[in-house]
């Protein structure tokens, strides 16, 4: 009706991506001996690459997939947030990380 129906909502959408994916332990699906990625069936996010990343990003090889810092998440519970669904994306070791 042309008003504001409330100021206490956003709606976020980040722009560009983040290389943040393990490749050694996640589950990539490529295209026919290609680089191009087909979809991301297992998540494993690589500890050295999140240590500028925001509270907030997209991942590169699935644009779809958002991903929140603890920070972020520990804030939006505590605002008691509803309809929201958290699933939690493992990170590899550190000690696994080639050097």
């Amino acid at each position: 009706k042309g008003r504001l129906a409330s100021a206490d909502y956003f709606y976020v959408n980040p722009l560009g991506a983040y290389d943040c994916l393990d490749y050694a332990h996640s589950e990539i699906e490529y295209f026919e001996d290609t680089q191009k990625v087909v979809g991301v069936d297992r998540y494993v996010l690589c500890p050295k690459k999140l240590e500028q990343a925001p509270d907030l990003f997209r991942i590169k090889e699935e644009l779809s997939t958002y991903v929140i810092s603890q920070t972020l998440l520990d804030a939006l519970q505590a605002a008691q947030l509803t309809n929201l669904v958290v699933v939690p994306i493992e990170q590899v070791a550190v000690s696994s990380i080639a050097q």
